[in-house]
């Protein structure tokens, strides 16, 4: 399957709802308009996609292998060229499509979530679904442990570490305020076997995570009242109180300690090495058409060898503006690409809010034609 060197160093943010990053692009604790760096020199190719499934989500891999879900939970292939092949994995999922979360020699790491119904007949209790597709093209279904945890829990983050190990964040479907009922953190091997930690705070529910350069799991646990959680094999070491609120939802690492921190549609830093809080923040104003959109998915956010970030969208108002790629460097810049290329129908393309970068440096992106026709845009930057 080309698995085989794959690692994955940021985040899947969790199976929330969010398609839109609304608000102007700020610094600090201003409302100042951050500098813009203009048009990003690169090559735009957009390449079609034969078949007709949606793409939900892209995953890089480190050796240049690139993968894909479709709204079907298939998981699929990406050629350096860009052609998009579906290979035979159905991969496990609950009432929304699978998400990957790590891939490397052990095989591709995916979750999801059936979400509880209370007033379903019967009444139906939330459910993280949880697979792994070896390199032999084998589907393993992980099952977590019985009783509250695997009966009552959802998933809202997951990542792969170093030792080729899923991350998983377990929570109560039911929980809307702390503490929860059920809340745990959770280290499953390959082979199947889960070690159970308490959150670094009882009742504290666990979400987004990354994992670390220092090759720890950093997750950001509590709701208004928020600590990122450094984790090991041995359990919790640290726990930092969050600044940015009301609500952190995404962590992506950077190689030098530092972490992305995303609250809503903004961004700002987290210096795990000295465990404060850099300045500087922006928003990212970014919107995803509905239409190419899945209400249920997050849109990704990419981050490439520098630090960088990358959304696909448009910045204007919402519905007049050209689709593209933005990046917002470490000094809080933005700069963006062209415009995507037309389809060969000659509509405009419209981003579906994926994005991903591969180990050559190419950033990839979703996006559907006017028509609904599949495409995968490919932005190769020039040195």
């Amino acid at each position: 399957m080309g698995a085989n060197g794959m690692r994955r160093h940021a985040i899947v943010v969790g199976l929330a709802a969010g398609g839109v990053l609304l608000s102007v692009l700020g610094t600090g604790g201003g409302a100042a308009l951050a500098a813009t760096s203009g048009t990003i020199p690169g090559t735009l190719t957009a390449i079609p996609v034969s078949a007709s499934y949606r793409i939900d989500q892209i995953f890089a891999g480190a050796d240049g292998q690139m993968w894909f879900v479709t709204t079907q939970s298939q998981l699929g292939e990406i050629s350096a060229s860009g052609q998009a092949t579906l290979t035979a994995t159905a991969l496990p999922h609950g009432t929304i499509p699978a998400q990957i979360a790590g891939a490397g020699p052990e095989g591709v790491w995916t979750f999801s979530n059936t979400y509880a119904n209370p007033n379903a007949n019967p009444p139906t209790a939330g459910a993280c679904w949880i697979g792994l597709v070896t390199p032999d093209g084998i589907l393993h279904d992980m099952a977590l442990p019985a009783g509250p945890v695997r009966n009552q829990s959802t998933c809202s983050g997951a990542a792969a570490d170093g030792a080729g190990n899923l991350w998983i964040s377990l929570a109560s479907s039911s929980c809307y305020s702390d503490p929860c009922k059920v809340a745990v953190v959770a280290e499953m091997t390959p082979a199947g076997s889960v070690t159970q930690f308490a959150p670094a705070r009882p009742g504290a529910r666990p979400g987004a995570m990354a994992l670390g350069s220092d090759g720890a799991m950093w997750i950001l646990e509590g709701y208004r009242d928020q600590n990122i959680v450094r984790y090991t094999s041995a359990g919790v070491s640290s726990s930092i109180p969050v600044n940015y609120q009301p609500w952190a939802s995404g962590l992506l690492a950077l190689p030098n300690g530092m972490f992305w921190v995303q609250d809503k549609g903004g961004f700002g830093f987290f210096d795990s090495v000295n465990s404060t809080f850099p300045p500087g923040w922006a928003i990212v104003a970014v919107h995803v058409d509905p239409a190419a959109q899945n209400w249920y998915l997050p849109t990704q956010t990419g981050v490439d060898a520098s630090g960088s970030l990358w959304k696909a969208g448009e910045m204007a108002q919402h519905g007049t503006g050209a689709n593209r790629l933005f990046r917002l460097d470490r000094a809080l810049t933005i700069g963006r690409t062209r415009s995507f290329p037309l389809a060969a129908d000659g509509s405009q393309l419209l981003a579906n809010g994926t994005v991903a970068m591969s180990s050559t440096g190419a950033m990839w992106a979703g996006a559907l034609s006017g028509t609904g026709v599949t495409y995968l845009v490919r932005f190769q930057p020039l040195p």
